[in-house]
């Protein structure tokens, strides 16, 4: 399932200019969870200044806990590089690392774990995100994983979003009791006129059977069907071209 809402924590007093980046709308950002907690307490910080403007390592932790909360790199005045924010609200070992180019988000990872400590977080839930120059148009590869059968994945997701709203292509695959059991790739479509034609199957589809055996494999160009195969006991049976 596509994940509507996208959590964010960013540094506590975070210029605007970098809020002016975020996309907005549908696949807007929120960052009320995090900045909630952090409300009222009382914070310590590593900073350094070069000519009058930050510059060089950042880090932040919570006074109260030593929860450490914030660490990143300046350059004159900009974030560059990789910034990590721990997510302080929730019980788990959870983060978010951002990718800057002199203040412009380029990439966006996000985790969440079962576990509450670092050494023997489980994974359950990792979102990578790519922005193209305009942030309003960006990809998003999703992995939930399960808890139950460690190191096995439940669903993965790739999905790329224009205009901050519009699901441009969405493939998905999905396990069962880490066995395969469907792949689907789905992509808009547009008339001559730029108009949308809605979602058209497309690419390779894929069912398993229960045992992780083949079941059928399909074929589409924008919704036009080209090919299916059968299975039977793992074994081919049929094999049409349209």
């Amino acid at each position: 399932m596509l994940r509507i809402n996208i959590i964010c924590c960013f540094l506590w007093a975070m210029p605007l200019g970098v809020f002016a980046q975020m996309p907005s709308g549908r696949f807007s950002f929120h960052l009320d969870p995090e900045l909630e907690h952090r409300q009222g307490r009382a914070f310590k910080e590593e900073k350094y200044y070069k000519n009058g403007k930050l510059d060089s390592v950042y880090r932040k932790w919570d006074a109260a806990t030593g929860q450490k909360l914030t660490e990143g790199y300046y350059v004159a005045g900009k974030r560059h590089g990789e910034w990590t924010e721990w997510l302080s609200n929730t019980q788990r070992h959870n983060y978010m690392r951002f990718t800057y180019a002199h203040d412009t988000l380029k990439k966006l990872y996000e985790y969440f774990g079962w576990a509450n400590a670092q050494n023997d977080s489980i994974k359950s839930r990792e979102y990578f995100y790519i922005f193209e120059t305009n942030p309003d148009n960006f990809s998003l590869h999703t992995i939930s994983w399960s808890r139950d059968i460690i190191g096995k994945k439940n669903e993965e997701e790739y999905v790329i979003i224009k205009d901050k709203v519009h699901l441009e292509s969405k493939k998905r695959k999905v396990w069962d009791k880490g066995i395969p059991w469907k792949q689907e790739w789905t992509v808009k479509q547009y008339d001559k006129n730029g108009k949308s034609l809605g979602h058209k199957r497309h690419g390779h589809w894929i069912l398993w059977n229960e045992d992780g055996t083949l079941q059928q494999e399909t074929w589409y160009d924008m919704g036009k069907l080209l090919r299916q195969k059968r299975y039977e006991g793992g074994q081919l049976v049929e094999d049409k071209r349209f």
